[in-house]
């Protein structure tokens, strides 16, 4: 460490300014590069966050669907005003 205490302040003080700005290089860098990874991965997780959500509503839908058919199959003639009017209606119409 001899050559460091040999050197002027002026030289001392560059070299330290030096070495500080290399470490914010190495610093930004590696930064970047992680944000580059999480944006990645983050866009990936959304594709298929979006691709599962877009199944759950179709299945959703086709449950949806398969409830109204069986509903219509037990009672054909009740309209959907009838059946969302008042529960009551449909335990009468399925004791009559």
């Amino acid at each position: 460490m001899s050559w460091f205490r040999n050197l002027k302040i002026g030289s001392k003080l560059l070299l330290s300014f030096m070495l500080i700005l290399a470490i914010a290089i190495g610093a930004g860098i590696f930064a970047l590069v992680n944000m580059n990874a999480i944006d990645n991965g983050y866009g990936t997780a959304m594709t298929l966050t979006s691709e599962r959500m877009q199944h759950i509503f179709a299945s959703k839908d086709h449950y949806s669907k398969a409830r109204m058919d069986t509903r219509e199959l037990f009672y054909p003639k009740n309209t959907r005003d009838d059946i969302t009017g008042c529960p009551i209606v449909l335990i009468r119409n399925w004791t009559a």
